[in-house]
């Protein structure tokens, strides 16, 4: 005679076996892809070296005069450097120079891409940073600067000063920003 103890646990076997037979017969066995999609960001960077901690503009100006043809002693050199990964523009702007309460303003300093004469093209601290207002060709080399590859790339800034008639003498100071935009 079957104990009736023993008769509910084998039933409870027989039915966790049919159970999971059940199941595993409602479930398919084929080994299916799972696929996430994934992204990654590459932020810019911008490495560069400028080569102008302090410009001389020139010195022993007589009023209502400029500096006329500019030198290598009035150039800032700037360099993109190979670390670099995105397309950069340079820009440029300085505050008003002073020399006690008395303002030598912006708009008497100008800055251009080449070593040509003052009939070249200059371009005023006015605007708000730019990369030369007088004619975009003449500002070609320093918009939409490729990443270097292999070798960095450098450009050259020039100034041009013209004193006011009616500036009195003294040493004016200022500042003038350069900016490396990431524009990639």
């Amino acid at each position: 005679m079957i104990n009736s103890k023993w008769f509910l646990v084998l039933a409870a076997v027989v039915f966790a076996l049919a159970f999971s037979f059940n199941q595993n017969s409602l479930v398919s066995l084929a080994a299916a892809d799972n696929a996430s999609s994934a992204s990654l960001t590459v932020t810019g960077v911008v490495d560069t070296t400028i080569n102008c901690s302090s410009i001389n503009l020139g010195t022993g100006f007589s009023p209502g005069t400029n500096n006329g043809t500019r030198s290598d002693t009035q150039q800032c050199e700037m360099t993109i450097n190979t670390a670099t990964n995105t397309v950069v523009t340079i820009s440029v702007n300085s505050t008003n120079f002073a020399n006690g309460s008395v303002i030598f303003g912006q708009q008497n300093i100008t800055y251009t891409n080449n070593s040509g004469t003052s009939g070249s093209c200059l371009t005023s601290f006015l605007a708000a940073f730019t990369s030369g207002a007088c004619s975009s060709s003449n500002y070609t080399d320093w918009v939409s600067i490729a990443a270097p590859v292999g070798s960095a790339e450098d450009r050259n800034m020039y100034f041009n000063v013209t004193i006011p008639a009616d500036l009195p003498k003294g040493t004016y100071t200022g500042s003038i920003y350069i900016k490396f935009l990431d524009v990639g």
